[in-house]
């Protein structure tokens, strides 16, 4: 129910747009926010409440399988479009897209479902590819040849190894590794709730 009502909302709003839309231009750019702000908040609101939450309720607890492979694959597939990964050069695209790799896993240890970290995963290895490239760039330069492609697939089987290594670690302590993550970041939030207290204490004293 609670996923045909998610869905529907969505395509609803579409729909709404399209029809009361005058310059057909500006269409993808809706589509592009408005699918990566949808799909964010329903990703990230079950990551708060999952560690917000002692113990979610049956049902809620049961939404999570769907919320992260449609929110979640949503979110994935679309932050692609929006960063134009993996053709763009800018340094700041691959950055946020480094960093979204991380939100991915600290999703999946908070929400303790594997569709996130098989997502963090994929982008992990996208990056390395990347690193892989421009050290290779670097040292032969634009070029690539026999001997570039051998060292750039040599680059990035180095890296694979350790992002395989560092998987197989989580696996066998993944209950372990998912209860730690969970408490760091409750003590993030309660550290900025109390912040924010004693600033408003600050500004009314």
């Amino acid at each position: 129910l609670f996923m045909n009502i998610y869905i529907g909302t969505g395509i609803g709003v579409i729909l709404i747009y399209l029809i009361a839309v005058v310059d057909t231009e500006t269409i993808p750019t809706f589509l592009k926010w408005f699918i990566t702000l949808y799909t964010a908040a329903a990703y990230l609101s079950i990551a708060f409440a999952s560690l917000l939450a002692k113990q979610l309720p049956p049902l809620v607890e049961a939404m999570k399988d769907w919320i992260v492979v449609i929110a979640g694959v949503g979110f994935f597939v679309v932050i692609h479009i929006d960063l134009e990964i993996p053709f763009t050069s800018e340094a700041w695209a691959w950055v946020v897209y480094a960093f979204l790799a991380l939100v991915h896993m600290l999703i999946a240890s908070a929400v303790s479902r594997t569709i996130p970290m098989v997502l963090g995963a994929i982008t992990t290895f996208v990056v390395a590819w990347k690193i892989s490239r421009e050290l290779v760039r670097l040292m032969f330069g634009d070029s690539l040849g026999q001997m570039e492609m051998l060292t750039l697939l040599g680059i990035l089987a180095f890296q694979g190894i350790g992002i395989i290594l560092a998987a197989i670690a989580y696996a066998s302590k993944r209950d372990e590794v998912d209860a730690l993550v969970r408490d760091s970041l409750l003590r993030c939030l309660r550290r900025r709730k109390v912040e924010q207290r004693e600033q408003i204490v600050e500004t009314n004293a």
